[in-house]
Formats: C-alpha cells, sequence, structure tokens
C-alpha cells in the first residue's frame, strides 16, 4: 500500500512540474537610441529594441505618432523634451518602459529692457529669452561698466552718465550664442545745483557811471535774480543785466541768485561797486577774506577806497609776500603765528590816504592738518606693463586704512600722461599730527587682486613751518600734497 502512494504523490509532482514548466513568462520592455545629428532639427531618431518574451512592439514616441515595429526610426520635427514610451506585448502579459528624449539646437536668444534712458543711480531691469522649447542651461549678461550677472532675468543699477553696450550670452547642450547691442542704455549727465558766480566790467566808476554784469555760473542755470545796492534799476532776472545806474559815491553789494531743476545757489560779493565822488583824493580802506587763520594758510584782500584811487601799496606784517601793488592781493599766506598789522596807501591824481589796521589778523597755530590735492609726478611702472589704472591710499604706521580711492582710479595711465592728480572732496583730515601717514599707490586689476607699486610717507608735526604744498620723493615716488592746515 505505501508503494502505491509513494508512485501517487511523485507522479502529482511531476504533473505540476511539467505544467509550470510550460507556463508563458512576462515581457520586459527595453531600449536604446541614437541621434542621426546633433543639434538640428528636424531630427532623426533611430530606435533599437531589446525587449525580452514579447511578440508585439508599441512606440509612443511622446509627438502624438504611434508605431508598431521591431526598431523604428522615428523623425522629430521640433525642439521639445518628449517622453518616449515603448510597450511590449507577450503571452505573459505587457510591459511598459520610458525615455526621455531632448530635441535641441543652438539657441536662439534676445533680450528686452526696462528702460534705455535712465539718470545716474537707476536700475535697469533686463530679461533674456528664448525662441527654443529647451532653453539655455546658463546665462550671462555684460553691462559694459564692468559688471556681470549669470541671471536670465536681473536688475542692474548704473551710477555714471555715459553710454553702454550691453552683451547676453546664453549656452545650452549644443553650444553658445553672443548678443550684443551698441550704446543700448543711456544715463544722462548728472544734475547739480548751479555754482554762483558773476563778473562786473567795472568795479570803480564816477557817480554817473553805468556797469554791465555777466553771469559765469556753472551746471547750467536757468533761471536769475539779480539785486543792485545803491544801483538802478535795483534788480534784475535776466542773465547778463546790462546798464545799471550807479548815482551815488559809496561802496556796494552785488546779489545773484542761479537756479535750475535741482535747486539754487546765492553769491553776495560785498562791497564790489566803488562809486567815487570825481576830483577828491582817495579815501583808504580794504577788508580780509578772514582775520582769524591757522599758520600756513592764505588771506585774500580787498581794496575799498573810494575816490577812485589809481594805485596802491600794501604792506602785510609777517606775510608771505609782504608787499603788494596789486588793488585786491590774494593768497597772502601766514606761515607763522601771530597778531599782525596791514597797511593800504592808495593814490589818485588828487593826493593819497593810508589805512592801518593794527592787530588785523590773528594767525593761530594749526591744530590739525587736511589734505586738499594728491598730485602724482612720477612713479615706477611695474615691469612688462604698458599702462596701469592707478589710484591712492591713505594709510599709516600702524596700517589703518583712512582712504581706499580705489573707485577714484584713473584707468590707462601711462608715462607720457603724467601729472595725475586726485582732489579730494571732502578733504582727508589727519587724526593726529605726530603720526608717520603713507600714501600708497595701486594697479587696479579688476576681477585679478590690485598690485602693489610704492608709497611716500611724511610726518606732519615735523615740517619746519606750516607749507600750503609739500613735495615728497621717495622709492622712486614724486608727489605733491596739497594741505589746508587747521
Amino acid at each position: 500500500m505505501k508503494k502505491y502512494t509513494f508512485l501517487f504523490i511523485s507522479f502529482v509532482l511531476f504533473f505540476l512540474a511539467s505544467c509550470r514548466k510550460n507556463e508563458p513568462k512576462n515581457p520586459v520592455a527595453d531600449f536604446v537610441f541614437e541621434y542621426s545629428s546633433e543639434c538640428s532639427v528636424p531630427a532623426e531618431v533611430s530606435f533599437k529594441n531589446f525587449s525580452l518574451y514579447g511578440s508585439v512592439s508599441r512606440w509612443n514616441f511622446g509627438d502624438s505618432v504611434i508605431e508598431y515595429k521591431e526598431n523604428p526610426t522615428h523623425v522629430y520635427t521640433a525642439e521639445g523634451v518628449y517622453t518616449v514610451e515603448l510597450t511590449v506585448y507577450g503571452e505573459g502579459g505587457m510591459h511598459s518602459e520610458s525615455r526621455l528624449l531632448y530635441i535641441v539646437k543652438q539657441p536662439q536668444i534676445d533680450y528686452t529692457v526696462s528702460d534705455t534712458l535712465i539718470n545716474p543711480g537707476d536700475s535697469v531691469y533686463f530679461s533674456g529669452n528664448s525662441s527654443a522649447s529647451v532653453l539655455p542651461s546658463s546665462w550671462l549678461w555684460s553691462f559694459g561698466d564692468g559688471y556681470t550677472s549669470p541671471q536670465q532675468n536681473v536688475y542692474h543699477k548704473y551710477n555714471y552718465p555715459g553710454q553702454y553696450n550691453v552683451t547676453l550670452i546664453a549656452v545650452n547642450a549644443c553650444g553658445s550664442v553672443y548678443n550684443e547691442k551698441q550704446k543700448l542704455v543711456r544715463v544722462r549727465p548728472l544734475i547739480l545745483t548751479p555754482v554762483v558766480d558773476f563778473y562786473a566790467n567795472l568795479v570803480s566808476i564816477n557817480a554817473g557811471q553805468s556797469v554791465n554784469f555777466t553771469d559765469i555760473s556753472t551746471n547750467n542755470p536757468d533761471t536769475w535774480s539779480w539785486s543792485f545796492s545803491g544801483g538802478f534799476p535795483s534788480s534784475a532776472a535776466i542773465q547778463h543785466p546790462q546798464n545799471i545806474l550807479y548815482s551815488t559815491p559809496g561802496v556796494y553789494d552785488v546779489t545773484l541768485i542761479s537756479s535750475n531743476a535741482e535747486g539754487s545757489g546765492t553769491l553776495t560779493k560785498t562791497a564790489y561797486i566803488r562809486v567815487n565822488a570825481t576830483g577828491l583824493p582817495p579815501v583808504a580802506d580794504f577788508t580780509a577774506s578772514t582775520t582769524t587763520i591757522t599758520a600756513g594758510n592764505s588771506i585774500n584782500f580787498t581794496d575799498l577806497s573810494i575816490n577812485n584811487p589809481e594805485s596802491w601799496s600794501w604792506t602785510f606784517q609777517g606775510g608771505v609776500p609782504q608787499f603788494s601793488a596789486d588793488q585786491n592781493p590774494s593768497s597772502v599766506m601766514y606761515p607763522n603765528a601771530g597778531v599782525f598789522t596791514v597797511t593800504l596807501t592808495a593814490v589818485n591824481q588828487y593826493g593819497s590816504n593810508t589805512a592801518t589796521k593794527i592787530a588785523y589778523i590773528t594767525v593761530q597755530n594749526p591744530l590739525s592738518v587736511a589734505i586738499k590735492k594728491i598730485n602724482v609726478l612720477q612713479f615706477p611702472f611695474p615691469p612688462a606693463t604698458s599702462f596701469v589704472n592707478l589710484y591712492y591710499k591713505i594709510t599709516d604706521m600702524a596700517a589703518t586704512t583712512y582712504v581706499d580711492a580705489r573707485i577714484d582710479a584713473i584707468f590707462g595711465l601711462t608715462p607720457s600722461l603724467l601729472p595725475a592728480s586726485w582732489t579730494l572732496n571732502p578733504y582727508f583730515n589727519i587724526p593726529v599730527l605726530n603720526r608717520i601717514y603713507k600714501i600708497e599707490l595701486w594697479d587696479r586689476k579688476g576681477m585679478m587682486a590690485d598690485i602693489f607699486i610704492n608709497s611716500v610717507q611724511f610726518n606732519p608735526a615735523n615740517m619746519p613751518s606750516y607749507p600750503p604744498v609739500i613735495h615728497l620723493i621717495q622709492n622712486g615716488l614724486s608727489i605733491d600734497v596739497e594741505l589746508q592746515w587747521q
């Protein structure tokens, strides 16, 4: 009995194994593809079928085209990203596999800007665009002022007047494309408040004569308001008033207010017009631009004498120069501290008169000094360098940097273009007199590290007097420094 039972079980197992051995296998879809030519449209793509256990292959090329082939070739007529799906059918069922297919060509780009005419300090919005279905993978803007950006869309601020070329470069798998627009962005000149100035054709006249006035204000004023003390008419609203009549002897002020869209400025020239009585000797008088200064600074003197003097003789105690024959001496420098007298003798054909102002000028020892201007006369050019982009720094021996004028670099400087100078605005006030200060020269290199050229140094406390200009020669450098003692 046991023998028959064993035979029965063996037969069942054999039957089951035979049935499983004949079961159909599930299909496995797989494929690869190859471009006939890259970076072109239309694009022909060949597909190779590596599926297993399938008898029917259904291809969906992602562009609404379906084919039943083993190894098809398909032409894509437009750029884009396509999902290609292969479905394989067999006795064991079906199976699908998909791949992403990129059809691209070299990018075609353009860009737009929010504005092309702006004021200094305004920003422009730049927007890059491409007609391709597959956008470029990277962007690079060059704004024409030394700055760049890798963003597709970006705001950029222009600080200085001028015309700027703008370039956009776009890159994808097929390469890069370059688009430049010449003088695309224009930045208007900066509008500044008028700096008022004027002059008269005559400043010393006899009673009954007339004077013509000329406006020489800068920064383009467009309205004017004149006031003529002692004159007729006493006011005017034109740029260059003519034939202002002065009938009464005396000394008179003139005021001009010049205006533009940015604001206005005012200048009053005190005791500017002297009206003389005829046939009388001068009555000497004068004034100074200031009567209290620090040593090393200068004063301007103005003759206020009446009755039409024809010659003048000045004496400046403690001043340089000590004497002058000018009517209005300027830049009389006082190098030392003290209290000093000024004398003026005015002369005409009817006689002379002397005015002496005792202890008129008070000169104090300076407590500080300011650098007004740096003038580079000579410096050693770096080896194998045809030009430099020169700027300066002001430091002290403690390595404290007070001024870094990189933004004010003079570009493209060659030896033949020297001297080179900077007027400091505002002046640099030296914080401690008894300390060694250095003026360093550097070559600005843009994206690379700047190159140190050389330096000169000085100690303000060691000056024998208080000169308005010091000349420094060290390390192959020759530099003039204009000072303001305070």
